[in-house]
């Protein structure tokens, strides 16, 4: 039987035992992976030691995280919807960092200008990381702020003129284009 289970307990010992169980049950395609959702590295090893040791094996197992899981899903329904890549922290501060030199010279970007005032290189680098990370937390957190920063041109604040720069005008279908 396919679907979403949720399993809850206090002990993660008797989670382990009932995760056990549930996978006593074959999936209908021999090739298909449970999906367990974990919230660390951690955790996934733990699950796999332990249903390694109740079962004696445990294999055909995937352990990802609740974004992944949730970004797996929506793909699912809206295959148009960018690669997770496409607007991870690490790929949105490279093009943040390629894109703030063109920008700071505009007349909303003067706090970012007087911040790099002088800076030659890794300042401007490590500011791009930091607002990478933030406009992925406004992703899952803030995505009614990303989608009005998106709608309204008027909104001339820097942090919205660069949203509408990184996201640029392919109407790329992000995580917060999708759950609206």
């Amino acid at each position: 039987m396919t679907g979403l289970k949720f399993h809850t307990s206090n002990r993660l010992e008797r989670l382990a035992v009932s995760l056990a169980r549930a996978l006593e049950t074959p999936l209908g395609d021999p090739l298909a992976q449970e999906i367990i959702v974990v919230q660390s590295r951690g955790m996934a090893r733990w699950a796999s030691l332990q249903l390694a040791q109740i079962s004696g094996v445990c294999m055909g197992c995937d352990f990802p995280f609740p974004r992944v899981f949730v970004e797996r899903t929506l793909r699912a329904f809206f295959p148009g919807m960018a690669e997770p890549a496409e607007f991870s922290p690490g790929a949105m501060a490279w093009k943040i960092h390629a894109l703030l030199p063109g920008l700071a010279r505009r007349r909303e970007f003067a706090p970012v200008r007087n911040y790099l005032d002088g800076d030659e290189g890794l300042k401007a680098f490590q500011l791009s990381e930091k607002i990478a990370r933030l406009f992925d937390q406004y992703l899952v957190y803030r995505p009614d702020m990303l989608l009005r920063w998106e709608r309204d041109q008027s909104d001339k604040q820097w942090q919205a003129a660069l949203w509408r720069e990184l996201v640029g005008k392919k109407g790329t279908q992000h995580l917060a284009a999708i759950s609206e």
